[in-house]
């Protein structure tokens, strides 16, 4: 009898201690992985941000206004998991939603082109050639560069060889893409077969 109310008082003790500790260790091992803060300068924008872009060849203007941003969203991806990430929806033609998440940042096109402006390349967050897609690649980092009035410094020019879903390869696309820190994307040449489309921004508003 003694042992058996000697037990019991063992049990009543140690298994919320077991609990805590259970949970407690759970709690510890929690991973959590944020967007880098090389992303987010490039393209982390807030409601009433806009850009306006204008053809080089026919001067035509479009004009991309931020909607709204869902921020931040963390999403479990196992059991003890988390991955940081924000998504935006905008109006106009050039841009229509944006995706950041903890490895890459994604631009969708009106045109039902997906954009990877900036690539987490040697001169972004130091990894090697052989660490991303063939199909992206750094081109350079340029000191300045001059569109209209305005004079961007630090500018980093990128490749995105793009391709519609059908992959027909006359909806094959080259994206020469143009980005600058705190602005987002200042120009964007767009070569399709013989045809080549430069846009460039000739004025903005963004917001961090």
């Amino acid at each position: 009898m003694f042992m058996l109310r000697t037990i019991k008082q063992f049990a009543h003790w140690f298994c919320p201690l077991f609990i805590v500790l259970i949970f407690g260790g759970c709690e510890q091992d929690t991973v959590y992985f944020y967007v880098p803060e090389q992303f987010k300068q490039f393209g982390l924008f807030q409601k009433g941000s806009y850009w306006i872009y204008q053809d080089s060849a026919t001067l035509n203007w479009d004009t991309c206004s931020l909607l709204y941003t869902v921020s931040p969203d963390l999403n479990q991806t196992d059991y003890n998991s988390w991955y940081e990430s924000y998504s935006f929806d905008y109006s106009g033609t050039f841009f229509r939603y944006a995706y950041i998440t903890t490895d890459f940042y994604k631009l969708g096109l009106s045109s039902d082109f997906y954009l990877y402006p900036i690539i987490p390349g040697n001169f972004i967050i130091g990894l090697k050639k052989e660490d991303f897609s063939c199909v992206q690649e750094n081109l350079a980092l340029l000191d300045s560069l001059s569109i209209g009035n305005n004079v961007f410094k630090e500018v980093y020019v990128t490749k995105n060889m793009s391709t519609h879903t059908t992959v027909v390869d006359s909806l094959k696309a080259t994206f020469i893409i143009y980005s600058v820190k705190h602005v987002g994307i200042v120009k964007l040449r767009k070569i399709a077969q013989d045809k080549v489309t430069t846009w460039n921004l000739i004025n903005y508003n963004s917001i961090q």
